[in-house]
């Protein structure tokens, strides 16, 4: 009972550290990537990208991100003077018993 009861807090607490290690931010990030409206988005593009920015603008209402997410196309081993922006903009819809559920627009532009 005791080894028991001992990898039990070994498991919890080094799933805890992993989650705040990470930070919020990138747990969020993690979750909006990993959605699937923007998995489809993205499934058919080329994203091999260097010098990554991400912005984030948040709006009143529940739920309402916006993600600009840009970058250049790797070409080799350097960057190209081909730009990508992805904007992800997320929002909560009414759901089932009074929840909310969080839904997403994706869209992929080459400058």
């Amino acid at each position: 009972m005791k080894l028991f009861s001992l990898l039990a807090l070994l498991f919890f607490s080094v799933e805890g550290f992993t989650q705040t290690k990470m930070g919020h931010e990138a747990v969020e990030m993690f979750r909006v990537l990993s959605h699937p409206d923007v998995q489809q988005c993205l499934t058919n593009e080329n994203l091999d990208l260097i010098n990554v920015e991400i912005a984030k603008t948040s709006a009143r209402c529940l739920g309402c991100n916006t993600y600009e997410i840009s970058g250049y196309r790797r070409s080799i081993d350097m960057a190209s003077n081909e730009k990508v922006f992805i904007l992800i903009k997320g929002r909560a819809v009414p759901g089932v018993f009074r929840t909310w559920i969080q839904t997403y627009n994706c869209k992929v532009r080459d400058y």
